[in-house]
């Protein structure tokens, strides 16, 4: 299971995205426990359908999930399911494999890093949206009229109008949101900080300790 974000190698964006961010399990796990892994699979695949069933409500657990911004979360969801394309699917075709291939030379990639298309079965295996009964990705845009609702092509403006109305979000909802994910984005860039302080501070007791070792080594050696 795939979503298409980047490898945008031709305009046409039915058939132009590769692949970037991909669901996946170990083969042995999958054959030894079949029925959580299709488990695994469809709560993937709704998890996705989410996205496009309740992108505000979805953009808020990106943002809380990734310790980020509102506006990020939101121009995110915007971006990835409509203003690039449906680029998120639990999808993909072999034009997508194409267009991933296609990417390895348009960014000059080393041959040893890239994979082969000889075990491009090992690696890739659609058949589990089937076994998880998650049918086509087409069907369900159109049972929830996802082209009327979002069309491509449509204003971040008027997404996020329509997203609002969806998930009965009011103006008065949206700026508390947009402060508790201020919040959360600062209290993430603090342990981040606090995390890179820690471990430089350790780097640098690290040093001392050495040099210090090395200082009595040599006055060891001297002595002698």
């Amino acid at each position: 299971m795939c979503t298409g974000w980047g490898a945008d190698i031709s305009s046409d964006k039915e058939t132009g995205w590769g692949m970037c961010c991909v669901y996946a399990m170990q083969q042995d796990f999958a054959k030894e426990h079949e029925e959580l892994a299709k488990r695994l699979v469809l709560a993937h695949g709704l998890a996705i359908q989410y996205m496009y069933l309740h992108p505000y409500n979805a953009s808020m657990i990106f943002a809380d999930t990734f310790g980020t911004t509102q506006i990020v979360g939101l121009r995110t969801m915007y971006m990835k399911c409509v203003k690039e394309g449906r680029t998120i699917t639990w999808e993909f075709s072999e034009d997508n494999i194409k267009n991933r291939f296609a990417q390895y030379d348009k960014f000059n990639i080393d041959p040893e890093q890239r994979t082969s298309l000889d075990t491009l079965e090992e690696f890739c295996q659609p058949e589990w949206v089937e076994k998880a009964n998650l049918g086509s990705f087409d069907v369900f845009a159109q049972s929830i009229d996802l082209d009327k609702n979002f069309p491509l092509g449509m204003e971040y403006e008027d997404w996020l109008k329509k997203a609002m109305e969806i998930d009965h979000i009011t103006d008065e909802q949206l700026a508390q949101d947009a402060a508790k994910a201020a919040e959360g984005h600062e209290a993430q860039l603090k342990a981040e900080q606090e995390a890179r302080d820690k471990k430089a501070a350790e780097q640098a007791a690290e040093k001392a300790a050495e040099k210090a070792a090395e200082t009595t080594a040599g006055q060891s050696d001297h002595k002698h």
